[in-house]
């Protein structure tokens, strides 16, 4: 199983949603605003987001897949192969 920071955006909001309908029931999920239904994707996308820059911090190889979705963190996790390859290469 794929941990948040090795889902594509897509992956990881698809499967966001599905867990909060899972919460709410059928019913519920169903009479929510466009405007609701956008913040569960937004807080989805922030999550994960998070994650993967835990994940960077970390340094954990997040798929390049994943960082095409975040394009500002692929410039942060270039950054830190950078450091990392000059550290390696002393």
């Amino acid at each position: 199983m794929k941990e948040p920071w090795q889902k594509t955006k897509a992956e990881f909001v698809l499967i966001y949603q599905r867990k909060c309908k899972e919460m709410m029931g059928r019913r519920a999920y169903s009479r929510l605003t466009d405007s609701e239904l956008s913040a569960i994707r937004a807080e989805a996308t922030d999550y994960q987001e998070f994650t993967i820059r835990r994940a960077l911090a970390m340094n954990k190889l997040v798929p390049p897949e994943v960082l095409a979705d975040y394009p500002k963190l692929a410039t942060e996790a270039a950054k830190i192969a950078e450091v990392d390859d000059g550290k390696t290469q002393k």
